[in-house]
């Protein structure tokens, strides 16, 4: 049948032909919106833009104090220098984590993003600068609510877990979304809800007000500060 021109289709117009779906084999795809995490712009904006691993921060400066001042809180060790950690690779997974946290409508809750503090050795705080929070190092201290990564809302508590010289610790950002009471050597938080296979995102050493927290993700924390002290 002959159309007149005004009935035209436009080749970015054309149809597609979807062949009959078969049982057993179904996909529905739905647009997604992606954000482009290796942009340089996910970095934060007071980095060093030559991207040295360790900064060390002048003990003048206002990040210094803000940080000294949450270790001194509940530890009066005298501070030698803090440095700031600046991983690329492991801050654009945490914020990529952190998104998709604060995203999860369903779940009615956001990342719930701490600023927490993580005792260690010298050894293997600088492992955790290269690598991050490697839940195979769980087991080392304390598996009590868990095996996981375990941050303290004190840094008095974890002081206990550096007592060699160096002493070191870090300050970590760490996603702990939603939380639950956790049990000696479990391998992952419990369940949301009961016979749901949806996990909750971290334990604690108590429901009400919890001062130690263990995270069983990588990607939900990530070392922002190392302070050395004695």
């Amino acid at each position: 049948r002959h159309y007149g021109h005004g009935n035209k289709v436009k080749r970015s117009q054309r149809l597609t032909i979807v062949p009959p779906l078969s049982a057993g084999s179904v996909t529905v795809a739905f647009p997604v919106k992606r954000k482009d995490f290796t942009r340089k712009d996910v970095i934060p904006a007071h980095w060093d833009p030559a991207l040295t691993l360790k900064v060390a921060l002048l003990a003048t400066s206002a990040e210094y104090q803000a940080v000294a001042t949450a270790f001194q809180r509940t530890c009066p060790s005298q501070i030698l220098f803090i440095e700031r950690i600046q991983n690329q690779a492991l801050y654009v997974l945490y914020q990529a984590k952190k998104e998709a946290m604060d995203n999860n409508q369903a779940s009615g809750y956001k990342s719930n993003e701490r600023r927490l503090f993580h005792g260690t050795d010298a050894g293997t705080a600088d492992k955790i600068c290269s690598q991050g929070f490697n839940r195979s190092f769980a087991g080392r201290n304390a598996t009590m609510y868990g095996r996981g990564a375990y941050f303290a809302r004190d840094s008095s508590y974890s002081a206990r877990y550096s007592p060699t010289s160096p002493r070191q610790m870090f300050q970590a950002l760490v996603l702990v979304g939603e939380y639950a009471v956790g049990a000696a050597n479990i391998l992952a938080p419990p369940s949301r809800r009961t016979n749901s296979l949806e996990l909750k995102d971290s334990t604690v050493d108590r429901k009400g007000d919890p001062t130690i927290f263990v995270t069983y993700h990588d990607s939900q924390t990530y070392p922002e500060y190392l302070i050395t002290f004695q």
